[in-house]
């Protein structure tokens, strides 16, 4: 999403996996995950990301409770009376959000709307050419005619389609 590239767990590293079945939300699965410290460093930084999204269903129709997965089959009829979600976390950086709102506020500072798009630009080329590029000053020159019509999505795929990288790649 924003260009962040999490270390994989070390080699060394045996993973155990908990033993969920008690677990309602997925934040009760990660909860568990996070009790083996390996685990804990790394969503530390990964897991705030996603978060946000967490009301948005496999599909990407909106939901404000999970699914509930002990109810009976003659009471899949009411299939969203689970557990209520909980859509905010916090960075690293001790930075929080509420709600996938405040999440798209922090995101939207110049400096994270710079990063967003220059990840969105590598992904698109490295989608187009089958590699990733490696031309750091043409993607930075892609990246300004991007910024200059303030990151739209149209002008940023514009700007990537006329570029050197897409053309002779």
């Amino acid at each position: 999403l924003m260009g962040i590239n999490p270390t994989p767990p070390p080699a060394d590293v045996k993973i155990e996996d908990p033993d969920i079945r008690a677990a309602r939300t997925m934040k009760d699965v990660l909860r568990l995950h996070q009790s083996e410290q390996n685990c804990a460093t790394c969503h530390r930084n990964i897991d705030p990301f996603g978060w946000a999204f967490e009301n948005f269903d496999s599909v990407g129709a909106w939901r404000d409770t999970y699914e509930n997965q002990t109810e009976t089959p003659a009471k899949k009829h009411n299939r969203h009376d689970g557990p209520r979600i909980d859509a905010s976390s916090t960075f690293a950086d001790g930075t929080d959000y509420a709600d996938i709102n405040a999440f798209r506020r922090i995101i939207s500072t110049p400096e994270n709307q710079e990063r967003f798009a220059r990840c969105f630009i590598t992904k698109l080329l490295t989608y187009a050419n089958g590699e990733v590029p490696s031309d750091y000053l043409e993607i930075d020159t892609i990246l300004k005619r991007a910024k200059d019509h303030d990151y739209r999505i149209s002008a940023t795929i514009a700007a990537v389609i006329d570029s050197r990288l897409f053309r002779e790649e």
